[in-house]
């Protein structure tokens, strides 16, 4: 499903290297973070719609 977002983007040491907000995203997988309990990591791709822009 897609659907609108914030997120934080964090290195490899889980320092935040920004907060983020996205238009049109649709998960494709999600799974518990490695970096600590009520975090997730996600795949997302961008919707089909927005790919075809400006081809």
């Amino acid at each position: 499903m897609a659907g609108n977002a914030w997120f934080e983007l964090l290195d490899g040491d889980d320092a935040t290297l920004g907060s983020y907000f996205v238009n049109e995203v649709t998960v494709v997988d999600v799974k518990p973070s490695a970096s600590g309990a009520g975090l997730v990591d996600l795949t997302v791709t961008p919707c089909p719609e927005l790919n075809d822009r400006g081809s």
